[in-house]
Formats: C-alpha cells, structure tokens, sequence
C-alpha cells in the first residue's frame, strides 16, 4: 500500500480527527525530549498499514498500525523487513506502556515464538531434507509428521534431538510449575502394572 512520508509529526489541521499512531507519538514525545520520529501514513486509513518510526539515542522501534491488527511493536532490525511484529497490541495504551519500557531498560522486542514445528526448524535454518537425512527418513515423513494434529511423545524426541534440541513437557498446575523427566516408567526399574 503507497504511503505518504513525513519526517515531522503530523499536526492535525483543527477540526481533523488524529490518527492512532499521531496519538501514540505525541505521547512518546511528552515522554522522551530527544525522541526523534516520523510517520508514514496509509493512503488508505481503513485497510492501509501506517508506520511509526521511533529513534532514541542507538534504540530504534518500529510501530505499523492497522485497524485490522492493531498496534506492531518491532525492534528495528534490517533483515526483518517486511516480517510479522515481534509483539501486538489492541490498545494505544498498552502499545504505549511497553514502548516507554522497551526506551527506558534498552531493551528489545521479544520475536514471536514459532506456532507449530515447520516453524521452529524454519527458525533454526533447517530444511525438511536436512532433517530428514539428520533422522534417517525421508523428506516426506518429516512433511506428514510437520502436518499432523498430533504425534507420538518418542516421534517428537527424535525430530527434536534432530534439531539440536531438547524436548521437555512442563505442566503447569494450581500448585506450581513441573518438568516431567519421564513418562511411562518409574525411576530404577520398569512400570508395574497392577493387578
């Protein structure tokens, strides 16, 4: 979607409704004197994307709004142009309270943690040929078993050992958080099963 470039903030001219991000900038600015920012707004406001550069010091943060999506919080980083925000946010304000954290501590955005196990081998720069050959299968078994709505616990120990990681199953409780170092046999010797 075309964009209109500024590199001042915009002004609403009087009686011109402000658009999100002008909000969103005008509160960071009230917040940090040495911010230096720019809008660019969609030339369609009801399906375009408008972004909100934010420079602080060496910090930059990107914000691309939508009324689809909401708010887009990225730290900036050249190789992910064009990628999904790290962090989304419904409101203005919590848009607002994690970038003043984000300035504040020089810290950077967390990336979204991959969904499913295309995901994650993707993320770690695996192929499916590379990990099947890894795991002695072929190309299509890693695809079925990437597609599956589930797979046996011994299948993913293997596709993850392939990967160079280790899996661990976590059950969170009323009582606490518990990593399960086995399932299906008792320590020093097999399960019994009873009578």
């Amino acid at each position: 979607m075309p964009t209109r470039r500024t590199s001042q903030p915009l002004v609403a001219p009087s009686g011109t409704p402000s658009t999100p991000l002008q909000d969103l900038e005008k509160l960071l600015r009230g917040r940090f004197s040495d911010l230096i920012s720019s809008i660019d707004e969609a030339l369609d406001p009801q399906h375009g994307e408008s972004v909100l550069d934010l420079l602080l010091g060496d910090q930059r943060i990107v914000v691309a709004w939508s009324p689809q999506r909401g708010f887009g919080v990225s730290s900036y980083s050249e190789s992910d142009f064009g990628q999904r925000p790290d962090e989304t946010f419904q409101s203005a304000a919590e848009a607002e309270d994690r970038i003043k954290r984000l300035l504040l501590s020089h810290t950077k955005t967390s990336p979204p943690a991959p969904d499913d196990l295309a995901q994650l081998r993707q993320c770690l720069g695996v192929t499916q040929v590379a990990l099947a050959k890894r795991m002695k299968v072929g190309q299509g078994a890693i695809s079925k078993l990437e597609n599956r709505p589930d797979a046996l616990l011994s299948t993913l120990q293997t596709y993850f050992k392939a990967l160079g990681a280790d899996l661990q199953i976590v059950a969170r409780t009323s009582r606490g958080v518990f990593t399960l170092r086995s399932l299906g046999t008792r320590r020093g010797g097999k399960a019994r099963s009873r009578p």
